[in-house]
């Protein structure tokens, strides 16, 4: 379901219409999604009254709209199951306004899910996988029958093509379940049965077009013909099409009432229910949610986590043109096979590569991608005349043209709000991913290259930057708490019973996978849990997970001055290391640029009988293989005689590695102490990454200076980007917390003259910092800390800067001498 046009919709300021209007139920679902479906289908099942809320309309086969009437367009009089929404200049939303919301206009893939990164609720693939069997088996979805006994579909020359490319690259291939029906040996073309449901169906003619326009032959399994089919006719479910959700109020004796606007005339209508299933989508919900809770401000109680977490689901394309041999791209679904490339962090589902389809070069074929990137329509009919004619000319073939699908683990995660206009925008930068789409690139081009055809980019990346995003996900996170999220595992909003989101909006993070199936299954598991508690007691309450541990560090800044004072007196005493005899160090930013850095502090290592250990990391970039290199150096210790030593960037990689390690690996590692390190984050990357045109300006005075781009690592490095990366890493044990000692420090006005402008720019986001790094945002609670005041980010490992480094106005710190301070650190790490 769609909740928002290109052009500012109306707003209802005032319901409307009195309790006795009201049409009532025992549950309202708004959307008509994979999630608001299989709720609709669960609650009509178990003897609810349901009400579907859909802001489209039905489409059904033969009539399937086409061209220009296949888009939603209620402006222009057109209501098509096509919806492009523009979330920023950079950035369009592709989403379905119809009776079974994306179901109609996607390719029908039901692939699972591998990896699930401390999701809450205990969510993993072994959790999930009953509840993806339920939904494969509702939604019939099975792998293409390409190699079965007498298979009418044995000959799709672009499956072999893809299975080929697969062994040639020497890259696993995948043949993904998808939702379609099937003919079967010596059925004809065209025959009509009924499926379990009761729905009229015919087996798949191979036309290509499942998403593009929209099956038109009954054969791709929509929700129409499942969930939405059973839910009505078998279970008396109620769908109302053509009006969109605007208003959600709380009634004073329970429930809530949702008031719809005809799409058409405008007219206003009233729902109340005791249960509320919002399934609008991530686009969708996102708005709906934000619109009440901060324009309506009937919600106002929803977590102010509302919006956060919006990711592309790295959807990209490329293709391969000029093929030797007929492809055939419209001789089958849209997607039967691909290939499984692996990710920087060696899993897979890094990058999916697909199949796609399109059936020439026509008007009707452009029409939905032209829209998607920002085309007229005299521009969409030039496209296509430019391509006939290259057709003619034997430059492009349709037949020797294979679209290639990417889907992957991007990086990016962006946040939804609403414009002056009550419209959706998201602040994400399609730039935050450029290396992904780089490395997609390389994989289509390796793709081509290996099976003798031209690669040629997509367009509206490689000539604007831009990008389409038909995955939409996250806007409505599950979290454990609404200080992390606005759902909990369940879909069950925080600070309001009896309300549910249950759509690709609570995704908490990149899927790597096609989302629709893990939707349908997340949807699954939570009617299970949800449908006995509302018929028990009446009540729906998301579950809160409870905080355990300590919420802020413990200050050992008193004690660390007493260390420090017998230190630099020359009268520190023994170290007693517990047998550590070894030091991983790790620098900083760009610290392999400056010399004299960590002169001091790995001068006071070896005198005080400590072998070092420095990993060969590019300082600048390359996370996941610098993360590698430390995994590696802490492989090389002994149990228990290893310490960890980093400073800046260096101390955020340190952990990291740390805490993907397994026990046995951990227990190498005796102490851990952080020097000045962002492990949450800094403004100063979000000031950066915020523009557009300081993003240039610093990838390219970095590649001049340094011989690479610090993008990267400055996207990793924001508030946003360590928020997010945290989130897919193991928690910190108790064992480990009391390993750590972390240093945070704090520089005034004036007191480091070469840190002031950076220090003025995170003060501006009222943070106390060291010129870098924030005072809070530096913290971990349950560790030991030490706050030095006047202590700017490099006085630790500059204590002895080089000319060009004091032409900066950087001056040594005039009391603590870095190689006290570290010496007072390993003695206050080993402290009783």
């Amino acid at each position: 379901m769609d909740t928002s046009s290109n052009k500012s919709p109306p707003t209802t300021n005032q319901v409307g219409s009195g309790d006795s209007q009201d049409l009532s139920f025992d549950a309202v679902v708004i959307g008509s999604g994979y999630g608001g479906a299989v709720s609709a289908y669960r609650l009509a099942e178990a003897g609810l009254a349901v009400a579907v809320l859909e802001a489209g309309y039905e489409h059904k086969a033969p009539n399937m709209p086409r061209g220009k009437e296949s888009e939603w367009n209620p402006s222009e009089g057109r209501f098509g199951p096509h919806t492009v929404t523009t979330l920023n200049s950079s950035v369009k939303a592709w989403h379905g306004t119809a009776l079974g919301g994306g179901s109609i206009v996607n390719a029908a893939v039901m692939i699972r899910k591998d990896h699930f990164e401390n999701w809450p609720g205990g969510i993993t693939r072994e959790t999930l996988n009953p509840y993806y069997d339920r939904a494969e088996r509702m939604l019939g979805a099975t792998v293409y029958p390409l190699n079965f006994s007498a298979s009418p579909y044995a000959a799709t020359t672009k499956t072999r093509f893809m299975l080929k490319a697969a062994d040639t690259l020497g890259v696993p291939s995948v043949m993904p379940p998808v939702a379609i029906t099937y003919r079967a040996q010596g059925e004809p073309v065209g025959t009509v049965s009924r499926n379990a449901y009761g729905a009229e169906q015919q087996g798949c003619r191979q036309c290509g077009e499942c998403s593009l326009p929209g099956c038109n032959y009954q054969a791709k399994n929509s929700l129409d013909f499942n969930y939405l089919y059973g839910a009505q006719h078998q279970y008396g479910a109620r769908v109302f099409t053509g009006g969109r959700a605007d208003k959600i109020e709380r009634l004073p004796a329970g429930g809530y009432r949702v008031t719809t606007i005809d799409q058409k005339d405008g007219s206003l209508k009233s729902y109340r229910a005791k249960l509320l299933v919002v399934a609008a989508g991530s686009v969708g919900s996102s708005e709906l949610l934000l619109r009440n809770y901060g324009y309506h401000r009937t919600l106002p109680h929803l977590s102010f986590c509302i919006g956060n977490q919006y990711t592309t689901n790295g959807t990209f394309i490329g293709f391969a043109i000029r093929s030797k041999q007929d492809l055939d791209p419209a001789g089958g679904p849209e997607i039967t096979a691909g290939l499984d490339f692996t990710g920087p962090d060696g899993k897979n589902q890094g990058h999916l590569m697909f199949d796609g389809s399109f059936r020439g070069f026509s008007y009707e074929t452009f029409y939905v991608t032209g829209k998607l990137i920002g085309l007229r329509e005299w521009a969409i009919k030039l496209v296509s005349g430019g391509f006939k004619l290259a057709e003619k000319l034997k430059l492009v073939e349709p037949k020797t043209t294979l679209p290639l699908l990417v889907i992957g683990r991007d990086n990016a995660v962006g946040k939804f709000s609403l414009d002056k206009n009550g419209r959706i925008k998201t602040d994400l930068n399609p730039a935050d991913n450029a290396s992904f789409y780089a490395q997609a690139n390389a994989h289509m081009r390796a793709f081509t290259r290996a099976m003798g055809t031209r690669f040629l980019p997509f367009p509206y990346w490689a000539l604007q930057r831009k990008i389409d995003v038909p995955h939409n996900l996250g806007g409505v996170p599950m979290g454990t708490r609404p200080s992390n999220g606005v759902v909990d595992h369940l879909g069950r909003v925080f600070g309001y019973d009896n309300m549910l989101v249950l759509d690709g909006s609570i995704i908490p993070a990149t899927m790597g996978a096609n989302p629709a199936l893990t939707i349908a299954a997340l949807a699954e598991r939570s009617m299970e849990a949800v449908i006995p508690q509302f018929k028990a007691g009446g009540c729906v309450k998301a579950e809160l997970e409870e905080v355990v541990g300590p919420q802020t560090s413990v200050d050992r800044s008193e004690r660390f001055e007493e260390l420090y004072g017998l230190v630099a007196a020359g009268s520190g005493g023994p170290l007693d290391t517990e047998g550590a005899k070894t030091v991983v160090w790790v620098q900083g930013f760009i610290a392999r640029h400056k010399k004299n850095h960590s002169k001091q502090v790995l001068a006071r290592f070896r005198s005080l009988g400590f072998d070092v250990v420095q990993p060969p990391i590019n300082t600048d970039v390359d996370t996941q293989n610098n993360i590698k290199l430390v995994k590696e150096a802490i492989a090389g210790l002994k149990d228990g005689n290893g310490i960890l030593a980093g400073h800046s960037r260096g101390g955020v990689m340190l952990l990291d590695a740390y805490r993907q390690l397994p026990p046995a690996e951990k227990a190498r590692v005796s102490r851990i102490i952080l020097i000045q390190s962002p492990v949450n984050g800094t403004p100063l990357a979000d000031f950066v990454m915020a523009s557009n045109l300081r993003r240039r300006a610093v990838g390219i005075a970095s590649r001049l200076i340094f011989g690479n781009s610090v993008l990267d690592t400055l996207r990793e490095l924001s508030v946003s980007g360590r928020a997010y990366d945290q989130r897919a890493l193991p928690p910190l044990t108790e064992e480990d917390l009391a390993k750590i000692v972390i240093v945070r420090s704090v520089i005034g006005k004036g007191e480091s003259p070469s840190f002031e402008l950076p220090r003025r720019i995170i003060a501006g986001k009222r943070e106390e910092s060291d010129g870098i790094t924030p005072y809070q945002l530096s913290d971990i609670p349950g560790v030991k800390s030490v706050t030095l005041r006047a202590y700017d980010h490099e006085n630790c490992v500059m204590q002895e800067p080089t000319r060009l480094k004091r032409l900066t106005g950087y001056k040594p710190h005039k009391y603590y001498e870095a190689g006290n301070v570290i010496e007072s650190l390993l003695h206050l790490a080993y402290d009783k």
